[in-house]
């Protein structure tokens, strides 16, 4: 498994069934971020923007930590320095790296100092927090999360301030101890988030449903069923029929041979959609996920590999460190079976081809990434996109790039260009409370359609729509079972 999608993981923190949608996330129109999951339960504790600020950034991976910007703290889940320790969520230490000292003693370690009255010494950094500051430190857990002070009271600009390894507090001019906005500080002056990650994301705004009306698809589906078999069907929901059992249908591009991966063991296999002829191209662990270089000569795939990631744990649902199986981008001879592995991240999913075969798009760590099939130079991501942007799919005239857009609590289809611009919507949902995933998009042959996989109807159907978002329908009547796990699978192919 890869990363762990936003719709599981919010499941896992708190169960849907005793949850509103709104218990889950806030929106804050203010900096255009949510806060959610144990982010937004903690924040609520500790006061909220009242005491806070607005949240600057979406929860992302910075170095070996989630963490989340708001404007006065970095909220991160802290592991422990070796990432084996019970993980815990509590402000970074932007006192010591805007401040420019550390304490030799790690928070971790804490004493609680002698406290006499409203003050406390601390002989660890010889110094004392006392009155109002005392009483804000108090209030907001004190050692937990303001670490030690790392001065006493001093001026700074006129103004009374005392540095911490977690915060800052100021005394401001109605006579009230409030923290400082180091977070701003930290992402405007010194500039040390990404600019992906500082774009304001979508508001929960109502969208008019999109009418379903217009062209009738033409093709043939090829898709997986929860009973291990692949099925083909006519793009209008006619002629359908098993075909052979495998997953991850990839069709060629003269629509005559259907690759598709097996388990026991892990291989990728080719069947001849005329005479029904199959072979195995090659057995790896972990191979799967064939896709057709535009040629038809090659296959971009995924390799089997283990790494040490850090993981929310379902027994406790708190991160930890594990060791994951994750997955490599590879290219496939089809006549010869020669691999030739060519450089991923350790996040690597959904290998899609450049329809002149000179690229291949992928979903990494922390975005959408272009790199050459012949191995030559490093994956480089496309400019403005994070983690929110998953499953890409390269359109049959190369000029755009269909993508799962991660929206708070779930996904939509949308588009974007290879160099980064011209992001747009294909779906949308009625509203927030009620949102739907729309996920694993694929072209049609002629570039003018895509076909996902949404559960707007309350369980997993085929979905078809425009290129330009209009002529939204279903391929089947409701009565087919899909499942989808975020698991980077691929569910349908659209073939001639």
């Amino acid at each position: 498994m890869r990363r762990i999608a936003l719709a599981a993981l919010l499941a896992l923190l708190v169960p849907l069934s005793s949850a509103s949608a709104q218990e889950l996330f806030e929106y804050f129109s203010e900096t255009g971020h949510y806060v959610q999951g144990d982010y937004l339960a903690w924040y609520r504790a500790k006061g909220g923007a009242e005491v806070l600020g607005f949240p600057r950034t979406p929860d992302f991976r910075e170095r070996d930590r989630l963490v989340q910007y708001f404007q006065t703290i970095r909220l991160e889940w802290d592991c422990g320095p070796d990432g084996r320790d019970p993980c815990r969520l509590r402000p970074g230490t932007l006192g010591e790296e805007i401040y420019g000292k550390k304490v030799d003693l790690p928070p971790d370690r804490q004493t609680p100092g002698i406290s006499t009255g409203e003050s406390t010494f601390f002989g660890e950094t010889n110094t004392v927090v006392e009155g109002a500051f005392w009483r804000v430190f108090r209030q907001l857990g004190g050692l937990e999360f303001f670490g030690y002070p790392l001065t006493n009271q001093v001026n700074e600009a006129g103004q009374t301030v005392q540095w911490f390894q977690r915060a800052r507090l100021q005394l401001d001019g109605d006579g009230v101890v409030r923290l400082s906005a180091l977070g701003d500080y930290w992402i405007d002056t010194l500039r040390r988030v990404p600019a992906p990650y500082l774009v304001r994301r979508p508001a929960p705004a109502p969208v008019p449903a999109v009418p379903i009306t217009g062209r009738q698809p033409v093709g043939r589906f090829y898709f997986q069923t929860a009973a291990g078999q692949i099925v083909a069907v006519n793009a209008d929901g006619t002629d359908e029929r098993v075909v052979t059992t495998g997953s991850e249908p990839s069709v060629s591009p003269d629509g005559t041979q259907l690759a598709l991966s097996r388990s026991g063991p892990d291989s990728i296999w080719i069947r001849d959609l005329r005479s029904g002829e199959e072979r195995q191209v090659v057995a790896l662990p972990g191979v799967r996920s064939p896709v057709w270089s535009p040629d038809g000569t090659r296959l971009a795939i995924l390799k089997g590999k283990e790494d040490p990631v850090l993981r929310l744990d379902p027994a406790t649902r708190r991160p930890r460190w594990m060791l994951e199986e994750h997955y490599a981008i590879a290219v496939v001879d089809v006549a010869s079976g020669t691999v030739q592995d060519i450089p991923s991240q350790t996040f690597s999913a959904y290998p899609s081809w450049s329809p002149d075969g000179r690229q291949i798009v992928f979903d990494g760590n922390t975005g959408l990434y272009i790199v050459e099939p012949t191995g030559a130079g490093e994956p480089r991501v496309i400019p403005g996109t994070n983690n929110q942007y998953t499953m890409p799919a390269w359109s049959p005239d190369g000029s755009v790039i269909a993508f799962a857009l991660r929206r708070a609590d779930h996904y939509d289809i949308a588009l974007i260009r290879p160099d980064g611009g011209g992001v747009r919507l294909l779906t949308e949902s009625p509203s927030l409370l009620r949102a739907s995933n729309n996920v694993a998009p694929a072209w049609s042959p002629d570039g003018r359609q895509i076909v996902f996989l949404s559960d707007r109807d309350g369980s997993w159907q085929l979905y078809t729509v425009d290129v330009d978002g209009r002529n939204l329908r279903p391929v089947f009547a409701g009565d087919r079972v899909f499942t989808f796990s975020y698991g980077d699978e691929r569910l349908v192919a659209w073939g001639r």
